[in-house]
Parts: C-alpha cells; sequence; structure tokens
C-alpha cells in the first residue's frame, strides 16, 4: 500500500457509491460527514427536525493505493485533484487531522474543517508569498501559525510592510511556500 493520500473528485450525490468502490478495488479511503439538522413540514403540518449525515467534503474523497491512478478505474470517480499536472500528494499527517476529528462512525464532531486548510502545505517558520489574485501580491513573509481547522483555513504571515514589520492573517490559499514555487 502507498503512503501517498490523493484527493479524488466522485460523482456528485454518489460519494458512497465511489467509496465502496474504491474501498472494493483494494484502496485506503476516508470520506467524513458531518450530521446536520433539517427541517421540514410533516404531511399532517407539523415541523419535525430531522438530523442527516451528508459528506463533509461533498464530491471529494481522500484515498491511497498502490497507484494513484487505481482508484480511477472505478464507475463513480471522475478524475484525481492534480497540481502542475500530476497527483497531488495529501500528507499522511494531515488526513490523520481530519480523521482525529471525526467519531467511531466517521462524523466530525464539529464543522470547523476546511478543505483549504488541510491541503495547505505550509509549516511555522515557512517562507510563503501572496498569490498573484490577492492584494499583497508580489510580498513574501514568514508563516507564525497555522490554523488548518477553522472553516476557511487561516494563517498568520509576518510580512515587511510601512517600515516595519506587520503580521496579516489570511486565508491559506492566498498564500504559497516558496519551496513549492522553486520546484514548479
Amino acid at each position: 500500500m502507498s503512503t501517498s493520500w490523493h484527493l479524488y473528485c466522485v460523482s456528485s450525490g454518489r460519494d458512497a457509491e465511489a467509496r465502496d468502490q474504491m474501498r472494493a478495488a483494494g484502496a485506503d479511503v476516508v470520506m467524513l460527514h458531518e450530521r446536520v439538522r433539517r427541517r421540514r413540514c410533516s404531511r399532517s403540518g407539523v415541523t419535525v427536525v430531522d438530523v442527516i449525515m451528508q459528506p463533509l467534503f461533498p464530491g471529494y474523497v481522500f484515498a491511497r493505493s498502490e497507484s494513484a491512478g487505481a482508484p480511477l478505474a472505478c464507475r463513480d470517480v471522475m478524475r484525481v485533484v492534480t497540481m502542475d499536472g500530476e497527483p497531488a500528494v495529501v500528507r499522511a499527517s494531515v488526513v490523520e487531522e481530519l480523521r482525529s476529528r471525526a467519531d467511531e462512525t466517521g462524523c466530525v464532531r464539529s464543522r470547523d474543517v476546511s478543505l483549504v486548510g488541510a491541503l495547505f502545505e505550509g509549516a511555522v517558520g515557512d517562507i510563503v508569498q501572496f498569490a498573484a489574485e490577492y492584494k499583497l501580491c508580489g510580498l513574501s513573509g514568514r508563516v507564525v501559525s497555522v490554523d488548518r481547522m477553522m472553516t476557511h483555513g487561516i494563517v498568520d504571515v509576518v510580512v515587511p510592510l510601512l517600515g516595519g514589520e506587520r503580521t496579516a492573517e489570511v486565508p491559506c490559499d492566498v498564500v504559497v511556500p516558496v519551496r513549492e514555487l522553486c520546484t514548479a
């Protein structure tokens, strides 16, 4: 079994089927859920609150197998998420952190998990550069904290601004670790 985890895009509304197909093909699969309360009106006009389980990351499943391409043979798996044309690797520590937030049924205990934050490859002390579409584009700074589990994934970056150093609290998806820029 490969130690590399990958993120797969699956057919809309068929997350569970894709998970089962990937497991049958021998892949180690992680698909988290959340419990959601839904209000509905019964036929008799009474308001009923149902608690249902729905995928935490609808349309996506984490998996690892001998080859990143192996799960693609499953009917409900559409593609592997890529970065620069290669399957994007999700660190095992990230998947384990996500698993630790779930109970034995795979339900997260709270809605505080961010896909963007979970996939952020930076760490405290790393030098990062702001993405071109962000207002601080062109600047780089040092990561002083990372909270991957916030709703959007937040990173604090110390940047040189206005003759001093300032800390910018920004979403994880607007910064790129400099080592990734060098290897691209």
